[in-house]
C-alpha cells in the first residue's frame, strides 16, 4: 500500500495570526494493527483509511480546508494507533489554518474562534489517554492556545471570566456544537474551581455523546472527586456506563453498586447491571454468581418472579458444581430468604434462614434476618433474644442496635420502655447514633429531662451529628432555655452552615430586641455596612415577626449578601402577611431568578404584575424567562433521550412546545422521540412542523426522509433526502453529518 505523507506548510504571521506548525503523517500500518477506539483493524478498514487520508491531502493541495477537515474527521475513527497522534495534530493544524483564514481574510471572528477551539480540542482535551506527546505536538498545542486567546479578544470575550466561559459552554452544547463546548467547559473549570464539579460532569456528558468512553470515564471520575458527598447516584451511573463501554466491566459493577448504596431505587444502575449480568449469563450460562446477581437486581426492581427464578437457577447450578464455594451457596439461600420475607412468605423465609444456620450457626446476616423476620411477624420477645445473639456475634453491628432501640420504644408499659432504653444506653456507651436515637424516643414522649442528656452524650461522641444538635436545641427550647438552645444551634452551624433546621432553631431562640435595632440596621445598610446590619436586622425580625417593613428590608439585605434561601424565606413571610404587596412579590421573583428556580420566579413576577401593571421590570423579567426555561427543558430532554428514557424526554419536549410553540428544535426532538417509540406518523408530523417553522433547519429533512422511507413513500423520501443534502452542502457539515449525507445520496440514487 502506498505510504502517505503530508508536506510541511505554515502561514505568515500577522497582528491576529501566529505561525502554524504541522507534523508529518506516519505511514499506514499493515493489516492487523490495533485501532485505539474501534478494536482490531482489517484490511478493508486500512484501505478505507488510506483512501480518506489521500483524499484529504488532495483537498489540502487545492486549498479546500473544510473538505480536508471533514475527510480527516471521517478517517479518525479508522485511524491505527501508530497514526493517532499525527491525525490529531494535523486536524488541529487544519483548524488553525482555517481559523486564520476566517479571522484574517473573512473577518468572521466567531467562526475563527470556533476553529481555534476545535484545534485545542484535538491537541488537548480529545488527545487519546496514554498517547505520548512529542515536542512538535506540545509546540502546536501552545500555538493553538495562543490562537484561542486571540480568538477570545477578537470576539471581546474576557478569557479570565470563568462564569462567562461556563455560559458559553452551555450555549454551545445546546446548539449541538460539542467540540467547542468541551473547550469552554474545560476553560470554566480551570478559571473557577467552584465550577469544577458542574464542568467536569458536563465534559463527561459531552464525551459520551462524542462516543469517547475513555474520556467520559476520566471526567466523570474527576467530577465525583470534585463534588465529593454532593455527587449524586446518577453521576455514578454515568461513570458506570462509561466504564462498561470502555470494557472495564468489573469497575462498572463496583461503581453501579455504589450508586445503589446511595439510592437502591436508581433504575439506571439497575438496568445497566441487569444488562451486564444478562450478557454474562448468555455467554456463560452456568455462571452461578451471574444468576445470583441477576436475582438481586430483579429483587431490587421488585420483579419477584424473575428474582426467584434467577436465585433458584443459581442454587441449582451451585449444587451441580462441586467447585462452588460453600459461602456462595449460603448467600444464595440467604437472598432467597430475604425475597420470601419481602413477598410476605414468612414460612419459606424462615426455612431459608434456618437452612443457612444449620450449616453455620454463627452466620451474622442469617441471624440478623431471622431477628427481623421474628420482629415483623410480631414475635417481639423472640426477636429481642435473636438480636442479642446477633450482637454476641458482632457487638458493633449497627443495624441490630438500631432495631433494638426501636423495639424497646414499642413497649406498651412506659416504665419498661424507659428501663430497656437505659439498659441499651449502658450497653453501648460509645455509640453516638444509638444515644441520639434514644434521645429522639424520649423527646417524642416529651421526656425532655431524659432526652437532653442522651443528645448531649451523642454530641460528645460525635460533635458533627447535626440532627442531635437540632433536637437538643429543640428540647432546650421546649423547656424555655432559649439562650442555651441558641448556643447549641450556632455551634452546630459552624460545621453544618447550610442546615435550614439549625438556622430556624437559632432564629427562634434569639433574644428579643427593640425598634431601635431596625433603625440602626437600616442606617448601616444605607451606609454600605451590609455585614454589620444583618445581625441587627435578624434580631429586629425576631422582635417583630409580623412587621412587613422590617421583614422586607431584612430580605433585601440578605439578597444583597447572596443569602438567597433566607431572603426567599423572608420575602415569602411578607407576601403571606400582605398578599397584595406587589414589590414584595417582584423582589421574591428576583431571588428565585438568582437561584435559577424559574417556575417560582415566573409565578412571583406574574403576581406582582397583576397587582401593579406599571412594574415594567417585572414585565421584562417575565419575557427573559421564556427562552431560558425552554433551553433548559430541551437540554434535559436531550439527556433523557440519550439515556433511552423516552417517556421522560417526550414529556420535557412537549412542555417546551407548550411554552414556545414556534421552537423548531423542540418539534424536531419530539419527532426523534416518536421515531424511537416507533410512532412514525407522529414523528413525520413533528418533523414537518419543525421544517415549517424553520425551512433552513437541516436535520429534520434527513429524519423525515428516513420516516418516509420506512412508510415506503418513495417520492417524499427522495425529496426530503435531496433537500437535506442540498442544505447540508450549502451550510457546511461536520463529521457526523458527512455519514448521513452519504447515506442520503445513496438512497436518492436507489429511489
Amino acid at each position: 500500500m502506498t505510504k502517505v505523507r503530508w508536506r510541511q506548510f505554515c502561514l505568515a504571521g500577522s497582528l491576529s495570526l501566529l505561525l502554524l506548525g504541522v507534523g508529518v503523517m506516519g505511514t499506514i500500518p499493515t493489516a492487523g494493527a490495533q485501532v485505539s477506539q474501534n478494536g482490531t483493524q482489517n484490511s478493508a478498514t486500512i484501505e478505507r483509511y488510506g483512501e480518506l487520508v489521500q483524499a484529504a491531502e488532495g483537498y489540502i493541495q487545492q486549498g479546500q480546508l473544510t473538505q480536508a477537515i471533514d475527510t480527516l474527521e471521517k478517517a479518525l475513527p479508522l485511524t491505527p494507533d501508530g497514526s493517532l497522534a499525527t491525525i490529531h495534530n494535523n486536524l488541529a493544524a487544519l483548524y488553525m489554518r482555517r481559523g486564520n483564514y476566517h479571522t484574517g481574510t473573512k473577518k468572521d471572528y466567531r467562526q475563527g474562534l470556533e476553529d481555534y477551539q476545535a484545534a485545542v480540542y484535538y491537541l488537548d482535551y480529545a488527545w487519546p489517554e496514554g498517547l505520548e506527546r512529542k515536542p512538535l505536538h506540545t509546540k502546536n498545542l501552545a500555538i493553538a492556545k495562543d490562537n484561542l486567546e486571540l480568538g477570545y479578544k477578537n470576539n471581546r470575550i474576557n478569557p479570565k471570566d470563568g462564569p462567562l466561559h461556563l455560559q458559553l459552554a452551555k450555549d454551545l452544547r445546546t446548539q449541538g456544537r460539542f467540540r467547542p463546548a468541551v473547550v469552554e467547559y474545560a476553560k470554566a473549570r480551570e478559571l473557577s474551581p467552584a465550577l469544577s464539579g458542574e464542568s467536569l460532569q458536563a465534559l463527561g456528558d459531552l464525551f459520551t455523546v462524542l462516543n469517547r468512553a475513555d474520556k467520559a470515564r476520566k471526567y466523570y471520575n474527576q467530577a465525583i472527586q470534585a463534588l465529593g458527598p454532593q455527587s449524586g447516584d446518577d453521576l455514578l451511573v454515568r461513570l458506570g456506563n462509561a466504564q462498561e463501554r470502555s470494557g472495564e466491566v468489573n469497575e462498572a459493577i463496583k461503581t453501579l453498586d455504589q450508586a445503589l448504596n446511595r439510592n437502591p431505587a436508581n433504575l439506571g444502575a439497575l438496568n445497566l447491571l441487569e444488562k451486564i449480568w444478562l450478557r454474562e449469563v448468555k455467554f456463560n450460562p452456568r455462571n452461578v454468581l451471574a444468576h445470583a446477581n441477576l436475582g438481586s437486581i430483579y429483587q431490587k426492581k421488585k420483579n419477584y418472579p424473575l428474582a426467584q427464578r434467577a436465585y433458584q437457577n443459581a442454587e441449582k447450578l451451585a449444587n451441580e458444581d462441586a467447585q462452588t464455594p460453600f459461602d456462595v451457596k449460603k448467600l444464595i439461600r440467604l437472598n432467597l430468604g430475604t425475597l420470601f420475607q419481602e413477598t410476605n412468605q414468612p414460612d419459606l423465609a424462615l426455612k431459608a434462614y434456618q437452612t443457612v444456620l444449620q450449616a453455620d450457626p454463627n452466620h451474622l446476616m442469617a441471624n440478623y434476618y431471622l431477628a427481623t423476620l421474628l420482629r415483623d411477624t410480631g414475635k417481639i420477645d423472640a426477636a429481642l433474644q435473636q438480636y442479642g445473639k446477633v450482637l454476641s456475634i458482632n457487638p458493633s453491628f449497627e443495624p441490630a442496635r438500631m432495631d433494638l432501640v426501636a423495639l424497646a420504644s414499642q413497649q406498651t408499659d412506659p416504665n419498661k420502655a424507659d428501663l430497656a432504653l437505659a439498659d441499651l444506653a449502658r450497653r453501648f456507651p460509645q455509640d453516638a447514633l444509638l444515644q441520639a436515637k434514644i434521645g429522639e424516643i424520649h423527646h417524642s414522649r416529651k421526656q425532655y429531662d431524659k432526652a437532653i442528656p442522651a443528645y448531649q452524650t451523642a454530641l460528645r461522641l460525635d460533635p458533627k451529628l447535626s440532627s442531635a444538635s437540632a433536637n437538643l436545641a429543640a428540647a432546650l427550647q421546649a423547656l424555655g432555655k432559649h439562650a442555651d438552645a441558641y448556643d447549641v444551634a450556632q455551634k452546630a452551624l459552624i460545621s453544618d452552615p447550610n442546615n435550614d433546621t439549625l438556622k430556624q432553631l437559632a432564629a427562634n431562640s434569639k433574644s428579643q430586641l427593640g425598634d431601635d435595632l431596625y433603625r440602626k440596621a437600616y442606617e448601616l445598610q444605607q451606609a454600605g455596612k451590609l455585614k454589620e446590619s444583618l445581625p441587627l436586622y435578624e434580631k429586629a425580625v425576631a422582635q417583630h415577626p409580623t412587621d412587613t417593613d422590617i421583614l422586607l428590608a431584612y430580605a433585601v439585605a440578605l439578597q444583597q449578601d447572596q443569602q438567597l434561601d433566607k431572603a426567599i424565606l423572608h420575602y415569602q413571610k411578607v407576601t403571606t402577611l400582605n398578599p397584595k404587596q406587589a414589590q414584595a412579590h417582584y423582589s421574591l421573583g428576583t431571588a428565585f431568578h438568582q437561584k435559577k428556580q424559574y417556575p417560582q420566579a415566573r409565578k412571583s413576577y406574574s403576581t406582582a404584575l397583576s397587582l401593579d401593571n406599571t412594574l415594567e421590570d417585572a414585565r421584562k423579567a417575565l419575557q427573559s424567562l421564556d427562552d431560558t426555561e425552554t433551553t433548559q427543558l430541551l437540554e434535559k430532554a436531550l439527556e433523557a433521550f440519550n439515556q433511552a428514557r423516552y417517556p421522560q424526554a417526550l414529556a420535557l419536549v412537549q412542555q417546551a412546545i407548550r411554552q414556545q410553540p414556534t421552537n423548531a428544535i423542540a418539534h424536531y426532538y419530539q419527532g426523534l422521540i416518536y421515531t424511537e417509540q416507533q410512532k412514525t406518523d407522529q414523528a413525520i408530523a413533528s418533523y414537518q412542523e419543525a421544517i415549517r417553522l424553520n425551512p433552513d433547519y437541516v436535520d429534520p429533512y434527513y429524519s423525515l426522509g428516513v420516516a418516509y422511507d420506512n412508510r415506503n413513500r418513495k417520492a417524499d423520501a427522495k425529496q426530503s433526502f435531496e433537500t437535506f443534502v442540498r442544505l447540508s452542502e450549502q451550510q457546511g457539515s461536520n463529521e457526523q453529518q458527512q455519514a448521513l449525507i452519504q447515506y442520503a445520496k445513496e438512497r436518492v440514487a436507489e429511489l
